[in-house]
């Protein structure tokens, strides 16, 4: 079987790429095809359509612009400023009257953008000419029969030519009230900017456009196109009789002619715009070199975006590939090996994981029981106190014992460690075996007994070997189940276990049911309290501990085993007042009147077995701890008061003096060395829960003492280091926040998260506002 590395590709990606191009093309030929013909069939007239459209609206605009100024000029011709009290105006010595007119005409001429010159004639007193910025005297005879002309004309307002002919004038003439004319105001056009407006007609850069009076002579004059063109043009126009449009061919090019008329102050200006045809059509023919351009471009963007997104839904594929078989991707075969394919090739594969899978299933199911009792042992010693119920009851479903909605019961056998009357066919088989052998061959055979009982009983049991000739039983039981017939039952399996592991294995048992849990927490509990019975109670072969008559031994001596528990947490919590306070408490429930020295002994006997045996699950030697034999020392004190006063300082100062500050200075030193791999490894993906396990100290605990020293959690300081590396890696680098995010341990959508949350600012703000500071300090720098 031949593999190709690099960048080639299988026989499957070859198919798909061919087949992937081929369904791409199809709809940009079809869609190309379908709007080319449809734009060039329809564009033309639609263009035309809204050129006339436009036309129009330009017209209407230059029209309402020329009414506004006409209408604007004519209404300052009727303010007070300009009545017959000008004839009789001193303009050499009414300096506030002259003023007044300066400054009205200059609001009249600053009143439109087409207004170049506003000019007031006065004939009396006499002959005056003033503008926005000064006055005169006509003194010339010409100059003063050239205005006079304007007086004389039979309208009182009309449009003329300026006495230069380069503009267009509108006067108004200023009569008294009898009706005598003694002057006029003049407005004169700007003709750059009347010529701006009446290009507007005509948007086209070849075109042509200009404006005639009534006489036809030029207004405004075309400023592009030939000047024989605009000859024939303006003499058709004048002679022309037909509607306002037509068409005109001249030197080979074909023009769109349109002209109108503008009424205005006594007279009709001639409006005429000429564009080619060609213009008009131009965003046609654009449109259709654009169609051609987009579809080629959007047919090679098609071929190669396929081509890039087969590479992209090709690589889950190429990545089974290569997890499958360590290389890259098939290619072809050998003489021997038939061609496959990728997908091929990955059946193939599948079915020998499938395979594997099927047997590291059976593998696993063989190895779920020890595994399973592995972990009971451990509860049932009370090792996995740190956990919660929860975790408990999800770490049974895991081992294939859902004990979701379960209660919890203990049955513990005790095999005596002396052997009665052996059955002949044993005797030999003891003889030749050594002690501890004989006592696991004890505990299995008792455990077969136990093993045939379960299969008679409605609920689900684990037997758990303790290794020092006890054998429990963990029964879960229904939480619905009937707690009078459960327990019937339960005592039926524990005596027939007791008859039928003493027949087997030719030795006494002592069997102990526990009470009901309702908790998985609880099981611990539940093995030490049948624990302590079967220690206290050597008489009978059944114990009920949900009866307390039924063992006269153990209403009798009536031992606190709550306390004793409450007693070694003290002891471990270093709390020396608690502890004195609970022996106090011990003492008065063994002794209650005081008097009793022998049994409150005994219980302190017991209480201290616990304590030396609590030190030494610790990590302490109880040998060494206390340097003599203590059992003696209380076997010879003689009174309550002594024995607690004993108790206190021998065993439970010393406990706490010596081992619990070791515990003190190892928890500071894990902090320390958690602190230190935070500051040094905080990149690195890191839980509490693993350190803790680390240094064999529980979570819970470790926390505790980290946030006592430190003064924050482990996740706060955590945070507060990683984020200030991230901030001096944004203000001292440039590299992207996705990298940056990744240097410091976090992904890039929750570090913009955490960065926001605990700096108020995102993190490219943060960059800017730095980079903005570290300016502003410059630029202060080089400013001193």
């Amino acid at each position: 079987m031949r593999l190709l590395g690099g960048g080639q590709r299988g026989r499957f990606f070859r198919k798909s790429l061919v087949l992937v191009l081929f369904i791409a093309c199809i709809p940009g030929i079809v869609t190309g095809s379908v709007l080319y013909g449809w734009l060039t069939g329809s564009l033309d007239g639609m263009l035309r359509q809204t050129d006339q459209r436009q036309m129009e609206h330009r017209t209407a605009f230059v029209q309402q612009q020329l009414d506004d100024l006409e209408l604007s000029f004519s209404q300052w011709a009727f303010d007070p400023m300009f009545d017959s009290r000008l004839k009789q105006l001193n303009f050499v010595y009414d300096y506030k009257k002259v003023h007044e007119l300066y400054r009205t005409l200059l609001i009249i001429q600053n009143s439109n953008t087409l207004i170049q010159r506003i000019e007031l004639y006065l004939e009396q007193p006499k002959p005056l000419i003033m503008t926005s910025e000064r006055y005169e005297f006509v003194t010339e005879s010409v100059r003063a029969e050239r205005y006079q002309s304007l007086l004389e004309r039979p309208h009182t307002t009309f449009w003329t030519h300026t006495p230069d002919g380069k503009s267009m004038m509108a006067v108004i003439q200023l009569s008294g009230e009898n009706g005598v004319t003694f002057g006029a105001l003049t407005m004169t056009l700007d003709s750059v900017q009347l010529t701006n407006l009446i290009q507007t007609l005509t948007p086209y850069p070849n075109g042509s456009t200009f404006l005639l009076d009534s006489a036809g002579q030029w207004i405004v004059s075309p400023s592009t196109g030939d000047r024989e063109f605009n000859a024939l043009l303006r003499k058709k126009v004048l002679i022309s009789s037909h509607d306002a449009s037509f068409l005109m061919d001249y030197k080979g090019e074909s023009y769109s002619i349109r002209y109108g008329n503008f009424r205005r102050l006594g007279a009709e200006w001639t409006y005429v715009s000429a564009a080619p045809l060609t213009a008009i059509a131009a965003p046609m023919l654009a449109a259709s070199k654009m169609i051609v351009i987009v579809n080629a471009a959007g047919l090679l963007l098609a071929l190669f975006m396929s081509w890039v997104g087969s590479l992209h839904l090709y690589k889950p594929v190429r990545r089974l590939v290569h997890m499958f078989t360590g290389e890259r991707v098939l290619h072809g075969g050998s003489a021997r090996t038939p061609v496959q394919d990728e997908f091929g090739l990955m059946e193939q594969h599948w079915l020998g994981l499938q395979h594997e899978r099927e047997s590291l299933g059976q593998r696993l199911e063989q190895q779920l029981p020890i595994v399973r009792r592995s972990f009971l042992l451990q509860l049932a010693q009370g090792h996995l106190s740190g956990m919660t119920e929860q975790e408990l009851r999800e770490r049974f479903f895991r081992l294939g014992w859902p004990v979701q909605e379960h209660t919890f019961v203990v049955l513990l056998a005790q095999i005596s460690p002396y052997p009665a009357q052996f059955p002949q066919a044993w005797s030999a088989l003891y003889a030749n075996t050594d002690t501890a052998d004989n006592e696991e061959l004890l505990v299995l055979n008792v455990s077969d007994v136990l093993d045939n009982l379960l299969q008679e009983l409605p609920c689900r049991g684990e037997i758990i070997h303790f290794h020092d000739l006890s054998v429990g039983l963990l029964l879960a039981m229904p939480a619905h189940a009937s707690t009078n017939d459960s327990r019937a039952i339960l005592l039926d399996v524990g005596r027939r276990w007791v008859d039928q592991g003493r027949l087997r294995i030719g030795r006494r048992m002592t069997v102990a049911v526990s009470e009901v849990a309702d908790g998985a927490l609880k099981i611990a509990q539940l093995f030490r309290q049948t624990r302590h019975a079967l220690r206290r109670s050597y008489h009978h072969d059944l114990i009920d501990l949900c009866n307390p008559k039924h063992d006269e031994i153990l209403v009798q001596v009536q031992y606190p085993l709550d306390l004793e528990e409450e007693v070694l947490a003290s002891i471990r919590d270093a709390d020396y007042e608690a502890a004195a306070e609970l022996l106090s408490r011990f003492c008065r429930e063994v002794s209650p009147a005081g008097d009793d020295c022998k049994r409150l002994k005994q219980a302190l006997l017991q209480l201290l077995a616990a304590v030396q045996h609590g030190m030494a699950r610790l990590g302490g030697d109880p040998f060494m701890l206390f340097e003599a034999d203590v059992f003696e020392e209380l076997l010879h004190l003689d009174s309550s008061e002594n024995m607690q006063l004993w108790f206190r300082h021998r065993i439970i100062q010393v406990c706490i003096d010596n081992y619990t500050g070791r515990e003190e200075e190892r928890l500071k030193l894990a902090v320390h060395e958690i602190k230190k791999h935070a500051d040094q490894a905080y990149a690195a993906a890191m839980s509490l829960e693993e350190l803790a396990d680390l240094h064999g100290i529980h979570s819970y605990t470790l926390s505790r003492a980290f946030k006592q020293m430190i003064g924050h959690n482990f996740v706060d300081y955590l945070t507060e280091i990683r984020l200030k590396h991230a901030k001096q890696l944004i203000a001292e680098t440039d590299s992207k926040m996705n990298e940056i995010a990744e240097q410091v341990g976090y992904q890039a959508s929750y570090f913009n998260r955490i960065f926001k949350k605990n700096e108020g600012i995102t993190p490219s703000r943060y960059r800017d506002l730095v980079r903005l500071d570290r300016q502003n300090k410059q630029g202060n720098g080089a400013g001193c």
